[in-house]
């Protein structure tokens, strides 16, 4: 489940546990000289989650058990998220406020050896912020990360956190504290058979991309150390192995395998590859993100109205949003996700112009019918609108919508609108038709009889039955077909039929073979 995906990455910065955290990393002591100027994707973000903060400026919603929540780590995500960007400094010094008055709630107002991963991760952030670490509302915070590093192995609280362990090592080289070597040797020791980091359970290391991530973007400043030069080098690789071909990552749920991405692991390993140098790679997943935002489309509004500068998961978090709205039970998927994916923005470039095309049936329809329509040109998390045949559909991604055409006879032209541009599709339909059927009134035996009908669409397919003889023939841009069939030697009456593309689409008429 989605949302208990992303509650166990934030429960990890809390309890110290080897799953996935929740908190960014930066690779020095002090706001990085960003990798670009700041973009509107970015400032739309960090608008749309300074919004969801509640009056003690932290992000409160229902966990995925439906019980209140306040989630200081992630609201620690965002402030870091801002230090990255400068999409909101105004946001960023009220944040600051807002932790100060949490911290002694969030790391514990003396020393707590169980809180050693939220002592790292609200160190990281005041050390980005430039603030003392000797004393942050009162705290000690550097001597409180200094008692919690063990001084013979250099971990970090009771167990493995590879999370935590990284911000501790970020921060304590910053200080050129005596435990940052030690820090560091444990960091590079929980490194994965695979050259990247990630969880241990049952003996097993499990690799991920966020964790991969927050390790390179920690030992990136001590890069000069042989050691820790190898190990960067070899993550980076393991890193490059594992970007999507969409620019995404994925490492949870349905997105762990495949093709499928999510925001969170791909915000946060642009934001490290951006940091290594790594730029064209960093700026793929960062379009991956940015394509994941809501925004608006020009003549059709906001796919989920009020939201604009969300930052959805994936794909189906868009279209579930759109289907639905963010309801309160999903608020703590969309703000996890877009709290941690801001970061990666900072490497976002011009994004690729989208050159999206409608496409639908060549020939005529049945009016009044369902007729499906194929969107395609739509990058991975782009969203669209399609118009002009019944209701405005949202699209995200290249994909396929079903539409229903009035019940007459009328060329129905349906518009997909993105950003950049429009391209139409005409979905010729027909309706319900009387054909005029015109033949002479008399024909003798075994001659031919000349049919003409009259009423139907240019090039529209129409069948013509004298009797027990069937002709098959295509209308002219006139909209007649003319026919020619030989009688039978029966004399009497015989029944003339025309039918069109469609079997509403009829005509009749009789003659009497003399």
């Amino acid at each position: 489940m989605l949302t208990r995906s992303l509650a166990r990455r934030a429960a990890a910065a809390v309890t110290g546990g080897a799953l996935v955290a929740t908190g960014l990393l930066a690779p020095g002591p002090a706001p990085q000289a960003h990798a670009a100027p700041v973009n509107p994707e970015a400032t739309a973000a960090a608008s749309w989650l300074a919004d969801q903060l509640d009056a003690d400026g932290l992000f409160s919603y229902l966990n995925y058990l439906g019980q209140p929540t306040t989630d200081i780590g992630t609201t620690i995500d965002f402030g870091l998220s801002l230090v990255e960007t400068d999409a909101a400094p105004e946001v960023l010094a009220q944040l600051r406020t807002d932790l100060d008055a949490a911290l002694p709630g969030y790391v514990g107002a003396s020393f707590d050896a169980s809180k050693a991963g939220a002592v790292a991760k609200a160190a990281f952030f005041y050390d980005a912020v430039g603030a003392d670490l000797d004393d942050v509302a009162g705290i000690d915070l550097a001597q409180r990360l200094a008692d919690s590093v063990d001084d013979t192995t250099g971990q970090l609280g009771a167990f493995d956190d590879t999370y935590g362990q990284a911000w501790a090592v970020s921060v304590l080289h910053g200080l050129a504290s005596p435990e940052a070597a030690k820090a560091t040797t444990e960091l590079i020791g929980q490194q994965c058979p695979g050259a990247a980091w990630g969880y241990t359970y049952n003996g097993v290391c499990t690799s991920s991309a966020d964790a991969t991530a927050y390790t390179v973007l920690a030992l990136l400043p001590q890069k000069t150390d042989p050691a820790v030069a190898t190990a960067i080098d070899d993550a980076i690789t393991w890193l490059e192995g594992q970007q999507r071909a969409d620019g995404g990552f994925g490492d949870w749920g349905v997105n762990s395998t495949g093709t499928t991405s999510e925001i969170n692991g791909t915000g946060l390993v642009a934001w490290a590859l951006g940091e290594a140098g790594e730029t064209q790679r960093a700026q793929a997943a960062a379009t991956w993100v940015a394509d994941h935002q809501i925004s608006e489309v020009a003549g059709c509004g906001v796919p989920v109205p009020g939201e604009v500068g969300a930052l959805a998961y994936d794909d189906q978090n868009i279209k579930d949003a759109i289907k639905f709205g963010i309801a309160d039970t999903d608020q703590q998927t969309w703000v996890i996700a877009g709290a941690q994916a801001l970061a990666g923005l900072q490497y976002l470039p011009t994004r690729p112009a989208t050159t999206a095309t409608i496409t639908g049936p060549t020939g005529y329809v049945a009016a009044g019918k369902p007729v499906s329509l194929k969107v395609t040109g739509l990058r991975g998390g782009e969203t669209a609108c399609v118009t002009g045949v019944g209701a405005t559909q949202w699209v995200v991604s290249s994909s396929s919508i079903t539409v229903t055409t009035p019940a007459v006879t009328r060329n129905n032209v349906a518009t997909v609108r993105y950003a950049g541009g429009s391209k139409s599709v005409t979905v010729k339909a027909l309706g319900a038709a009387k054909l005029k059927v015109k033949t002479p009134a008399r024909v003798k035996a075994r001659k031919s009889l000349t049919v003409t009908v009259a009423g139907l669409a240019p090039g529209e397919r129409a069948t013509v039955k004298v009797g027990t003889k069937k002709v098959v023939r295509t209308a002219t841009a006139a909209g007649k077909v003319k026919v020619k069939v030989k009688v039978g030697k029966k004399k009497g009456k015989t029944k003339i039929v025309a039918v069109g593309q469609f079997a509403n689409r009829t005509g009749k008429a009789t003659v009497r073979v003399v």
